[in-house]
């Protein structure tokens, strides 16, 4: 009888010695305030920093090498009744100038819940600012999500991506999947900007026929300072201003 209580102690010891050196919960938000995963994060510390009036320029490189600049400015937060099922969310309207050769023209509406960031619409010009389409998305495109910042474990993201061309074709709705994976948990980056420790994260189209894979590089206090289309172009960080 012994024995067997002994037995029965030491089998629950080892289920809880296993549960311990367990694998990393993938998706687990960290709560270091060094990570850029709280909710409540200080701007320094924070992978995707949105502020009303930080700034980013960026200098744009195609393959063929041709080289243009745009940039991004946060010009006010503010609430906007969505569509398609969406309702009322406050979101940061972010502007980029025309400049680009093959930057769209756009103002886009970004909504920051906290863990993650996602693009709600995106207004589209051409070369002369007439606004050609606007894109919703449903839920929101992702732009960053702070509690993914562990290398490894790839996750997929699904929308459907409504499309209104305003030249009066039919409103068009499209369902596109992208795989994200953090590659690089500290990457040393040199961009025009300066040198940066950068998270980085890939980016795969999974619909669409596109096969498009990025490169997305971030900084703590900063945001994106590198983005990378394979076979297309990369964009480096020139200058950039967080609002506090």
């Amino acid at each position: 009888m012994i024995r067997r209580i002994a037995l029965i102690l030491m089998i629950a010891l080892g289920a809880s010695i296993a549960q311990g050196c367990g694998t990393q919960e993938p998706y687990a938000s960290d709560t270091d305030t060094d990570t850029g995963t709280d909710t409540a994060l200080p701007t320094e510390n924070d992978y995707y920093p949105l502020t009303v009036g930080s700034t980013w320029e960026y200098k744009e490189t195609t393959l063929a090498g041709a080289i243009s600049s745009f940039s991004y400015t946060v010009k006010e937060k503010t609430t906007i009744e969505f569509e398609h099922g969406v309702g009322e969310k406050e979101v940061f309207v972010i502007e980029n100038d025309l400049s680009s050769a093959t930057e769209e023209g756009r103002v886009q509406y970004y909504e920051d819940e906290g863990a993650r960031v996602t693009r709600l619409r995106h207004l589209v010009a051409d070369n002369t600012g007439n606004f050609t389409k606007q894109r919703d998305y449903v839920p929101g495109f992702l732009r960053f999500d702070r509690s993914k910042t562990a290398a490894g474990y790839p996750w997929i993201e699904s929308l459907t991506a409504w499309t209104d061309r305003m030249d009066g074709t039919a409103l068009s709705a499209e369902s596109v999947q992208y795989q994200y994976e953090v590659i690089e948990e500290h990457q040393e980056v040199t961009v025009p900007a300066g040198t940066f420790d950068c998270l980085v994260v890939e980016r795969t189209a999974l619909s669409g026929g596109k096969n498009e894979v990025k490169q997305y590089f971030f900084a703590k206090g900063v945001g994106k300072v590198k983005e990378i289309t394979e076979g297309e172009k990369v964009e480096d960080l020139a200058s950039y201003t967080i609002a506090p």
